[in-house]
């Protein structure tokens, strides 16, 4: 009796792993995982964006400025605007030292804009 009820266990085991699930859950599971993935990149956005401004809010020139940045689908697109194209590739030299979980330098957009009448910085850091 107890080599039935064990074989019986193991049939019945067998019978669901291979069975898999129903049209319906399969369906369901696929939806749950699709959203699933779509809520990561934005959450993994949101956490390189949150790195890129704390970063850019301790730079002084960068503070300064008010420079800033945007996140999408692993693309960081720099903003503001600048007094010189020295300062603009200061600040796209600075993102490139932050970690940015394995964001390609060709990924970082810089669409800081250079305006010359605007003031100088106060000071020299």
């Amino acid at each position: 009796m107890r080599i039935f009820s064990i074989s019986l266990i193991v049939l019945v085991s067998f019978v669901l792993v291979l069975g898999g699930c129903s049209k319906k859950q399969d369906a369901a599971i696929r939806e749950k995982t699709n959203l699933g993935m779509g809520d990561m990149v934005k959450a993994k956005d949101l956490s390189i964006e949150g790195n890129v401004k704390e970063s850019l809010a301790s730079h002084p020139m960068c503070k300064y400025f008010g420079l800033s940045a945007v996140v999408s689908h692993d693309v960081i697109t720099l903003t503001g605007t600048v007094r010189t194209e020295k300062q603009k590739q200061e600040a796209y030299d600075h993102v490139l030292t932050i970690d940015l979980a394995r964001i390609k330098p060709e990924n970082i957009i810089n669409e800081i804009r250079v305006d010359p009448s605007l003031d100088e910085m106060p000071f020299e850091w």
